[in-house]
């Protein structure tokens, strides 16, 4: 599962990839539209909010797989204490 979890990461960086571009172009497109000094302030907003975002994923991205590394270690050493309960029993 914790594979499964780190191999989905790609996907979803993708996406925040995707995000900064398109930020980036609607920056340029605004650029054409208004004064540098209202775009220099839309521009830091956008950026705000996109490296927020970017912020929060990294963050619930490592607590999703600190808690699913947890339990596979758990996992392991149920099977191992399985393992040794029936080796000692037979």
């Amino acid at each position: 599962m914790a594979r499964e979890h780190e191999a989905a990461r790609s996907s979803l960086l993708e996406v925040l990839r995707f995000a900064r571009r398109e930020r980036d172009s609607i920056a340029d497109k605004m650029g054409q539209l208004k004064s540098n000094r209202l775009l220099a302030r839309d521009r830091r907003a956008m950026a705000a909010a996109v490296d927020d975002r970017q912020r929060e994923f990294d963050a619930a991205w490592e607590d999703r797989k600190a808690a699913l590394t947890k339990h596979a270690r758990f996992d392991s050493h149920v099977l191992q204490k399985q393992k040794e309960v029936f080796i000692n029993t037979y």
